[in-house]
């Protein structure tokens, strides 16, 4: 009966290739299906991405949610949809994978490429992110074959590295609703702590690399940040800040962070290999991150493109005055005194 209704939003953001007469017939067949709508506007753009929000209320989110698959199957338009326990909740905690996430890039292969090893190195990436690889394995299969690097290279392939799109915007709205932040990488603490310091980031974990005489051994070191730990982290952080884990919100791409999606109030498979959408119905496919914003009702910063933090690998001079995070160790997280 009537007091079975609930009230969904549904979030549109369509890919800039897709014509206006094109969406404009999604948009329609949309309408139609829909009942009792209160709201059906267009929103801000997102990076050229043209999006648009309906609200209403229906007795079957799922019902609902497969008409919309099915409606956009085949075109580049993403959506979010869920009921007020999703949108209207107070988040406080947002964690993320870097590596293809935050990152448009997989640190470890910009490694291997110096090393001139990228062709073996990234095809165990691969498999260990869209497939069920065992991680530990493949990361020492990996950092073996970057073995005797020079420690400098690292500074190079740091230089290279781009933020994905919205990111930055989403990290700074957050940041505005005192929304806490927190990176969790099977990447390296190398790179990992310097964004964290860049983008402002409350916790940042991440494998850390060995290194003897200025070169890589081809070694990480004890606890390997593999998908498991991931999940742990997110507790770990939500023990510590006294959050429950509904209040979180989970963001990655691969396969190693299904656990924490899984857990999260929240996860969401951003950018991902098809492996991790399996455990999440909230994907975000070529969209620019901040298409979150919208969902949340979060405000979206308008980001002046030419600020230092935009481009990671850009002089940082203007910084050096200033504090660094207290990042804590992964191990102090994990057994606080």
């Amino acid at each position: 009966g009537a007091d079975k209704m609930s009230k969904i939003r549904l979030i549109l953001c369509f890919d800039d290739e897709i014509s206006k007469d094109a969406s404009g017939v999604i948009l329609k067949s949309i309408r139609n299906e829909l009942q009792n709508v209160s709201k059906d506007e267009k929103l801000e753009d997102l990076e050229g991405n043209f999006c648009h929000i309906f609200e209403f209320s229906t007795d079957s989110e799922e019902k609902t949610r497969e008409f919309v698959l099915n409606t956009l199957k085949g075109v580049k338009v993403d959506f979010l949809l869920g009921g007020e326990n999703l949108f209207k909740r107070e988040f406080k905690l947002a964690i993320f994978d870097v590596d293809g996430t935050l990152l448009d890039a997989e640190c470890i292969d910009e490694i291997a490429r110096e090393a001139g090893v990228v062709d073996r190195v990234a095809e165990l990436t691969r498999k260990a992110m869209e497939e069920d690889w065992d991680f530990s394995q493949a990361l020492r299969e990996r950092l073996v074959l970057v073995e005797n690097l020079p420690e400098e290279k690292l500074e190079i392939v740091f230089k290279r590295l781009a933020l994905k799109k919205g990111v930055f915007s989403l990290l700074k709205s957050l940041k505005s609703r005192g929304i806490k932040t927190a990176m969790v990488s099977g990447g390296f603490t190398f790179f990992t702590d310097r964004i964290a310091h860049l983008l402002r980031f409350d916790y940042a974990f991440a494998n850390v690399l060995e290194v003897s005489g200025g070169k890589l051994t081809g070694k990480s070191l004890p606890p390997v940040v593999d998908g498991q730990m991931k999940a742990k982290v997110l507790e770990a952080i939500c023990k510590k800040e006294g959050f429950s884990l509904e209040d979180t919100i989970a963001m990655g791409d691969g396969s190693n962070d299904k656990f924490m999606i899984q857990k999260a109030g929240l996860g969401v498979a951003f950018h991902a290999k098809s492996i991790l959408k399996g455990f999440t119905k909230h994907h975000i496919n070529q969209s620019p991150m901040n298409l979150l914003c919208h969902f949340l009702s979060l405000p979206i910063p308008s980001i002046n493109i030419n600020s230092p933090s935009y481009h990671l690998g850009t002089d940082h001079e203007a910084r050096k005055g200033e504090e660094k995070p207290l990042l804590i160790t992964l191990n102090s997280l994990l057994e606080p005194q």
